[in-house]
């Protein structure tokens, strides 16, 4: 027993204290990696020469065979104990390779740590620094004495550092150095970048003013000769300006503002120039260079062949005029955006039809309203109906014309099942993925922006509005024929429809006008009836809330008069407060509320009237008006009180 801790203890020697020819061998690989031209390319020459080791830790072949061969037979103590030591060097020297300097913002702070290459929510690989075993922290020291190359030291040394190894500043020092040495030989922009700004930060943590200050002038000179000479790269700029800006550099302001003036035009400008004005702490320039940046937008904008480009970049500048909270450069961008609605923006115009059987049609209007008699087909009709049915509730006979508006009001046919129309849009984008991932931006008819969606949400909420639309195009002609032949060869007076479309059967200012809106719609005025009861119906969905209770009224903020809040607002008050299905919400939405639907209340209000069909959409508003009549028969407190009732009675 006594012997094999004897023995354990001389192989924990053996590790901790490596032997010259174990790290001289070890080193020479290393030697052999950084002579590499880039960072890459000594990660893939640190898996050829250490292939033995990069394998899952899992692996039945995770042994280290060659090593074994190396040094012959292991059949003695001592030759398997070097065997483990010259294992710990290797193993170390590729973890190192594997680490990488990983930059973050914090409280506008820029922070480094040196991060596994992989890092997943339950392993890395290789492990974190905060968990390396001591006798690979030893190994990289040893290491880091003995190896010549500056990337390699200045690797081995930070890694030392932040494992807290002992004289952790040392460590630190030798590190710095070794990054400034290493940036000066790499060939890199990019590379050269990585390691200065390593160097700085490292140099800050250790509060050595005098090599932070070195390593900032380095870095300085290296992102002035990224601007100025003829290889130019925009990633190694950005990098290193970020840091310099961050840090507040001396030169930070001057080189972020010839960055933005060389690159400003590009798809990649916008980041120098966010970089200048966050390098303008004084805010004495700030006017400035939102004028030059918005200018050079609109320049683009303007030497652009493509009217769509033109209005694009137009649109960008005018974001970014907001941005910048100077109303007069809002006002000046507003009014070029403006001048697109003259261009021809040359969109194609994909049109498409399909035959539809008028015996089908016919099917589709009887379905509606409940009547077989009021339409000609063959099929019979699943639903046998009279022409007068007696009300449940009442003595007296209803005529036909109620009892056919009543079952349309009582239809939701137009756009379908919600779950159907979601589970049809996800197969069509599956169908055609890339066309799914395109951004969108809707127009107005003058050819302004719209809307863009901005969430993966968002944009599927708007595919899937695309498909209720068309489903809505569908069904429009049949609502305008059904809502004709409700009241086939008899017109309701003013008195039976004014209480028809009410909601305690009494007339009513919002019914008087409501039915107005139908008898001009029955007497072929649909342009009429759409315009007299669009506005009817936010009073009427207005009207549904305040029964239900809801507080929706806002007093005077600065020179915006008390009043109710809007239609939007109205309707997700009203389907919460009467608990509104999904599939009448999406109805309702998609045809006065969604930007990418007909949006009919800012349609017409706002004046667009050649976009707005009245035949078509007149029916389906009239069907609306309906539709929120019926919904708002039962609130949700009485559906509440209706479910435990039934509950207590069972």
């Amino acid at each position: 027993m006594n012997n094999s801790n004897d023995q354990a203890v001389n192989r924990a020697v053996l590790v901790d204290e490596f032997s010259p020819e174990e790290v001289d061998r070890v080193v020479r690989q290393m030697e052999l990696i950084s002579a590499e031209p880039s960072r890459y390319r000594r990660l893939i020459a640190a898996r050829e020469i250490f292939s033995h080791y990069d394998l899952p830790q899992d692996d039945p072949t995770h042994a280290t065979p060659e090593v074994e061969d190396s040094l012959g037979s292991s059949d003695c103590p001592w030759e398997e104990d070097l065997a483990s030591s010259l294992q710990v060097l290797e193993e170390a020297a590729f973890m190192a390779v594997r680490y990488s300097v990983e930059f973050k913002i914090v409280k506008s702070q820029e922070r480094i740590r040196l991060e596994p290459n992989f890092k997943g929510p339950d392993s890395s690989d290789p492990v974190d620094t905060d968990q390396v075993k001591t006798s690979t922290v030893t190994a990289w020291i040893a290491l880091a004495e003995k190896v010549q190359s500056p990337f390699f030291k200045a690797l081995l040394s930070h890694l030392a550092f932040q494992s807290q190894a002992k004289d952790a500043h040392i460590h630190a020092r030798i590190a710095v150095s070794s990054y400034l040495t290493a940036a000066r030989a790499e060939t890199r922009a990019a590379d050269k970048v990585y390691l200065l700004r390593t160097a700085i930060h490292l140099a800050r943590s250790i509060k050595n003013q005098s090599m932070s200050k070195s390593a900032m002038e380095d870095l300085e000179i290296l992102a002035e000769s990224l601007l100025t000479s003829k290889r130019k790269s925009v990633g190694a700029a950005r990098e290193a300006l970020t840091t310099l800006v961050s840090l507040h550099s001396p030169r930070a302001l001057d080189l972020a503002k010839q960055a933005s003036l060389l690159w400003g035009e590009t798809p990649v400008g916008g980041v120098f120039w966010e970089l200048w004005l966050t390098a303008d702490t004084g805010r004495n320039n700030h006017d400035q260079i939102w004028h030059q940046r918005i200018s050079t937008v609109i320049k683009a904008a303007e030497s652009s062949t493509s009217n769509q480009v033109r209005a694009t970049r137009l649109a960008d500048a005018l974001a970014l005029a907001e941005q910048s909270g100077l109303p007069e450069l809002r006002e000046q961008v507003s009014v070029m955006l403006q001048g697109v609605r003259k261009l021809d923006l040359e969109y194609m115009n994909i049109r498409a039809s399909s035959y539809q059987f008028e015996e089908q049609f016919e099917e589709m209007v009887a379905a509606l309203l409940l009547d077989p008699i009021i339409a000609d087909y063959v099929h019979d009709f699943p639903l046998q109906c009279s022409e007068q049915t007696t009300h449940e509730n009442k003595d007296s006979s209803f005529p036909p014309w109620y009892l056919r508006l009543n079952a349309l009001a009582s239809s939701t046919a137009p756009l379908g099942d919600f779950e159907k129309n979601r589970k049809i849009v996800e197969a069509q984008n599956n169908l055609a993925p890339l066309t799914a991932l395109f951004p969108i931006s809707l127009q107005t008819s003058e050819g302004l922006p719209l809307y863009t969606p901005k969430t993966e949400e968002e944009r599927f909420d708007l595919d899937l509005v695309a498909w209720e639309i068309q489903l809505l195009d569908q069904w429009a002609p049949v609502l305008f024929e059904a809502l004709h032949r409700t009241i086939d060869n008899s017109i309701p007076s003013l008195e039976e429809l004014s209480q028809v479309l009410s909601f305690d059967g009494k007339t009513t200012t919002i019914s008087a006008q409501l039915t107005g809106s139908f008898l001009r719609f029955w007497s072929g005025d649909s342009s009429g009836a759409l315009h007299t009861a669009l506005p009817m119906v936010e009073a009427l969905v207005r009207e549904a809330v305040l029964r239900a209770d809801r507080g929706i009224f806002r007093l005077q903020k600065n020179q915006v008069p008390g009043q109710y809040v809007g239609l939007g607002v109205l309707l997700e008050l009203f389907f919460e407060s009467y608990n509104v299905g999904e599939n009448d919400q999406r109805f309702l939405k998609s045809i006065y509320k969604h930007p990418g639907g007909w949006n009919l209340r800012n349609q017409l209000f706002h004046g667009y009237l050649p976009n707005i069909h009245g035949s078509k959409v007149a029916g389906v508003v009239l069907y609306s008006i309906l539709r929120i009549l019926v919904l708002s028969a039962v609130s949700a407190e009485d559906t509440s009180d209706q479910s435990e009732a039934s509950k207590s009675e069972a």
